[in-house]
């Protein structure tokens, strides 16, 4: 008796075809090439996951708050998220068996014009009422059913790593250009002083040339100084207006102006973001997400040959259906 036991479970999971996923074998160095302790920064156990926060900048939060909330690239990753919960839903239902039920009513009625005419007593509107319930079961005896569960499952995960690496991408590229911006507003400053420095010498110039203590080639070549400084001042400001327009497509703040006055604060004193902790390469490269959704993809498109070779197989399926 035991074995009748055990032929009905065997026989509903039957064998699920196609080659198991196995995470390639990739030899990694041991170790890092430098010397351990040659950080100059002892460094946490741990970076947070919102790691620009490490700066205290409240501007800098704002902008990258603002960012995950309005940027397109991010509601697409969520959206694709989105699509990717969808299709593991729709494949975990393959589990369970499909019903479906139908209800119809006609109402049909005959001439009294007819020949030979209807006989008395029996009604011209005849009703008829349907209903029919019926239920389909696919036994999943090559797999296809659990190897779509599987590909659907580790495509939502690659959809979910995805969203993370567009986060993490869309705060890098925030925090870089913010401190773009904020070190050309120190250019800026530098070259106002500069040029400020070099009307003076223009001036001292001008009066020692007139008082015959001095040639005219030092108001030419102060002149040319004063000229160089107004040069680079105009092409630090052009290109503050890019980053500051850059910035804005960023976090999806079109309008956005920012202002020097709106910077205080130097840029050099700025906290330094301590060095990741030390450890092995591998245990970093199992933390980025953009390796992890690379393997989800794997694992994914794995399944899909499993799904591809059960094709090849007759499926077998038990139906029923009861009607009134």
């Amino acid at each position: 008796m035991r074995w009748r036991r055990l032929v009905g479970p065997l026989l509903l999971a039957g064998c699920s075809v196609g080659p198991d996923y196995r995470r390639p074998d990739i030899p990694l160095p041991s170790d890092y090439p430098e010397p351990p302790g040659s950080s100059a920064a002892p460094a946490p156990a741990s970076l947070p996951a919102s790691w620009w926060t490490l700066y205290n900048d409240a501007l800098l939060n704002d902008l990258v708050a603002s960012g995950q909330k309005s940027n397109a690239d991010v509601r697409l990753a969520f959206a694709r998220v989105q699509e990717a919960e969808g299709a593991l839903r729709e494949a975990r239902a393959s589990l369970f068996p499909e019903v479906t039920g139908t209800a119809s009513y006609a109402r049909t009625g005959v001439s009294t014009l007819s020949q030979p005419p209807v006989p008395p007593g029996i009604t011209t509107v005849r009703p008829s009422y349907q209903a029919i319930l019926s239920t389909s079961y696919e036994l999943d005896f090559w797999g296809r059913v659990s190897r779509g569960n599987e590909a659907a499952r580790a495509g939502l995960l690659a959809s979910r790593l995805s969203r993370d690496v567009v986060d993490i991408t869309l705060a890098g590229g925030i925090a870089q250009t913010y401190f773009a911006l904020r070190s050309l507003d120190t250019q800026i400053a530098v070259l106002d002083n500069s040029i400020r420095v070099r009307l003076e010498s223009l001036d001292i110039a001008k009066a020692r040339l007139e008082a015959g203590l001095a040639p005219e080639l030092d108001v030419y070549q102060a002149q040319g100084a004063l000229s160089d400084a107004l040069v680079q001042r105009r092409d630090a400001a052009r290109s503050r207006s890019l980053v500051e327009h850059q910035l804005a497509q960023f976090t999806g703040r079109l309008d956005l102006r920012l202002p020097a006055d709106k910077l205080a604060g130097d840029v050099f004193s700025l906290p330094l973001v301590p060095l990741p902790p030390p450890g092995m390469p591998s245990t970093l490269l199992d933390r980025r997400p953009d390796i992890r959704q690379a393997e989800e993809t794997l694992v994914a498109a794995n399944a899909q040959i499993g799904i591809a070779r059960a094709a090849l197989f007759p499926t077998v399926s038990l139906t029923a259906s009861a009607g009134v």
